[in-house]
């Protein structure tokens, strides 16, 4: 197929157009762009919100409760609970999220862990200790929070129990 000098002089303008639609469509896409270990890059900081079972314990704004996935009782001061929510927010800005805001719920982090791509976080407060568990799902992010009463003894200090007799 051969084109004459005249069919060039309005291809040339047609395809230029056709070029900055492409861009206009591909562009935005580029803020969406993952870096590193497929985590979305950095953006604004996750805000808390306060959900009904969790009481005092942050919830990143945009994550529901999982109903068929979670359990919770209190009985007066003590509450026993392993609740899941699932949002769209990256898994590595909700890790941020509870480092940053369990400390103002009167939580002090113990222990963290990464472990095949999830995050398991360890807090501990006067009287409850908390696990926090986040993963990167197909779809998002799941978030894990399993919180209960601190025992009541030590076993270090404990005494050493009676040996049953015959």
């Amino acid at each position: 197929m051969s084109f004459s000098r005249e069919n060039q002089g309005w291809s040339r303008p047609v395809i230029g157009l056709a070029g900055v639609v492409w861009l206009g469509v591909w562009l935005p896409g580029c803020a969406n762009w993952r870096v590193g270990n497929g985590e979305a890059a950095a953006g604004p900081a996750v805000s808390a919100v306060r959900h009904p079972i969790l009481e005092d314990i942050p919830k990143p704004a945009g994550f529901s409760l999982v109903d068929d996935h979670s359990v919770a009782r209190s009985s007066g001061k003590f509450r026993v609970a392993k609740v899941e929510f699932v949002g769209s927010t990256a898994r590595d800005a909700v890790y941020q999220f509870y480092k940053e805001y369990m400390p103002s719920a009167g939580f002090e982090l113990t222990q963290q862990r990464f472990d095949r791509g999830e995050h398991e976080m360890r807090f501990q407060s006067s009287s409850e200790e908390c696990t926090i568990r986040i993963r990167k799902e197909r779809f998002g992010t799941t978030i894990v929070v399993d919180i209960g009463p601190l025992p009541e003894g030590s076993p270090l200090r404990e005494p050493t129990p009676v040996t049953r007799r015959p």
